[in-house]
């Protein structure tokens, strides 16, 4: 019986060393070969794996997750599905039939074509040659995937990063676009299991939360406080309430009052607190950014960082704040329903704001289009932002809007907006494709969410949905999900739906728990509550837990028990 040697365990992946094909199957001339192959040794163990690219970093799936013979194979940001998981069964001689564990249907080339350029699809189990591949060990544990019947290497068309891409067969070049890694499903390709708990309760219409290093939760609630609990444990004391003096007079019902909140950066050096707040001012309602300094166990007012220009109303404030990886804060602001502010340039309203840690503008601001010079003015034409967060994958920044926007004469209520610098969304004129206004990276359909903060998760906790985004939405009280690849975002699902009624802000806590923020539909007394939702994923198999460097098994001597014949990999 032929034998092959292990010669290491790479993500749960077999690596062979030998191939019947030799090292002329790593230099194939990309000419076509019809005819019947010599059996080659098997390369991965017989089991299920996601298919990732080398050059993109996208996952092999089926378009649009269907389960019709004929759906074309795809690549789509990694989500852990059963539509990006595939099985590996060994066949005679080497070769490997995939299946696709969503639809129960096998990757062929469209046709039986031997054409190069040919597609591939999911199709029923025919066993052709055509639906049969060769995976071939590349080193540091990437293959190439070849098609039995031409030899030709399973490729992304055009080398594209793009989601949704064509996938096909091509003549081998050694490129990126035509290697792949083969995870073996894992904690990092599962969906997590989640566990909610409500950890504290009686609050009235908390706004945002922020965690500093000791361990402490503090809250902002909008009828005009700042909270400081001593712990994120289930019913944790309360050690402060700070209140905010000359908070908007109607906090309590509206959409105004104490809002968004960020610690900075250097918060363990200076002890910086900032808030975001709707208040009374010179003899005006305005949205401004106050500096708060610790002090023992408490704040102290320090100064304004943005005092003046942001016009305030009791709805459509935004007033969400971060700082983002480039060491800035950005702030969101709505129109304070005087809506043509959105299209003024010089106007801070309807806008994402940046600004350096001061409130001065920082010199690589963009100059909006018909204002008089450089601002904090980042980009324009919101109604009302009210989230903001930055994805840890890629440092981009991501706002939340409950926007009503008109595109064809639907009204899209809510959006989320992929930041670029300079953007004008269009606020209050109709938006969307053909509008000559920047488009939003995702828009509800007209019932719309009422949308409103979002966060980032991250953690091998969170196993396939690391650096997804989730949003709290009032309408079906429900924290929406979605993926982000680039500038693009997917809704996959909702959660919660209705167990805890409206739901205001997510925030990532820096124990890899997702924190949400209730708000009571404007009825009397302190009835919100925290929630803390918990990520984990099944423990690994034994496969998964090898260490790359120590799995070397080389033996080759007669007999020897760690030596595996072809029977031993089905």
């Amino acid at each position: 019986m032929r034998r092959i040697a292990i010669t290491g365990l790479i993500g749960g992946v077999v690596l062979g060393t030998g191939s019947a094909c030799g090292g002329g199957a790593l230099e194939s001339t990309g000419e076509e070969n019809t005819t019947e192959q010599e059996p080659v040794t098997a390369s991965v163990a017989e089991g299920d794996y996601v298919i990732k690219s080398v050059h993109s970093g996208k996952c092999l799936a089926i378009a649009d997750e269907s389960t019709e013979k004929g759906a074309d194979l795809v690549q789509d940001a990694c989500d852990g599905s059963k539509s990006q998981t595939f099985h590996f069964a060994l066949l005679s001689g080497g070769y490997y039939e995939i299946k696709n564990l969503n639809s129960g249907k096998v990757i062929e080339v469209a046709g039986a074509s031997t054409a190069k350029g040919a597609p591939l699809q999911q199709w029923d189990d025919k066993n052709t040659a055509n639906q049969q591949f060769q995976a071939i060990a590349l080193g540091g544990g990437q293959f190439s995937l070849r098609v039995r019947q031409t030899n030709f290497a399973v490729d992304v068309a055009k080398a594209s990063k793009e989601d949704g891409a064509t996938v096909l067969q091509w003549p081998w070049s050694g490129n990126p676009n035509q290697k792949w890694a083969l995870v073996h499903p894992s904690a990092s390709a599962q969906a997590p299991t989640l566990k909610d708990t409500v950890i504290q309760k009686g609050l009235d219409a908390p706004w945002d939360i922020a965690f500093p290093p000791d361990g402490r939760m503090i809250v902002t609630e909008r009828i005009g406080h700042i909270k400081i609990f001593e712990s994120t444990a289930a019913n944790a004391r309360l050690l402060k309430k700070i209140s905010i003096d000359n908070i908007y007079s109607g906090a309590s019902e509206v959409e105004a009052g104490a809002l968004g909140m960020t610690l900075d950066p250097d918060f363990s050096r200076n002890g910086y607190l900032y808030v975001c707040a709707s208040r009374h001012d010179e003899n005006q309602l305005r949205t401004q950014l106050l500096r708060y300094k610790s002090s023992g166990d408490s704040f102290v007012f320090d100064t304004y960082i943005l005092r003046r220009g942001v016009g305030a109303n009791h709805y459509h404030d935004g007033c969400r704040v971060r700082f983002g990886p480039d060491g800035k804060i950005w702030m969101t602001t709505g129109t304070g329903m005087v809506e043509n502010r959105a299209q003024d340039p010089n106007s801070l309203n309807g806008k994402i704001l940046r600004m350096n840690k001061d409130g001065s503008v920082p010199s690589d601001n963009p100059i909006l289009h018909g204002a008089s010079g450089r601002s904090v003015v980042y980009d324009m034409g919101h109604r009302n932002p009210q989230g903001l967060a930055f994805n840890p994958a890629d440092g981009r920044g991501w706002a939340v809007g409950h926007e009503h926007h008109k595109t064809n004469g639907i009204e899209q209520h809510d959006a989320l907006t992929a930041i670029k610098p300079g953007a004008n969304y269009g606020w209050p004129n109709p938006a969307g494709p053909g509008s000559g206004y920047d488009s939003f990276a995702w828009t509800s359909d007209e019932k719309g969410m009422a949308c409103s903060g979002g966060a980032f998760v991250s953690g091998a906790n969170w196993g396939s949905w690391q650096n997804h985004f989730f949003v709290g939405c009032m309408t079906g009280a429900q924290l929406a999900h979605f993926s982000i690849s680039g500038s693009k975002a997917k809704k996959l699902t909702s959660l919660y739906h209705n167990k805890y009624g409206r739901l205001r802000s997510p925030v990532f806590g820096p124990d890899g728990a997702l924190y949400v923020t209730t708000d009571r539909h404007y009825s009397g007394g302190p009835t919100d509550k925290i929630i803390k939702i918990v990520a984990k994923v099944a423990p690994r198999s034994a496969l998964d837990e090898f260490e790359p460097q120590t799995s070397q098994v080389t033996s080759t001597s007669q007999g020897d028990s760690d030596e595996l014949d072809d029977s031993d990999l089905r």
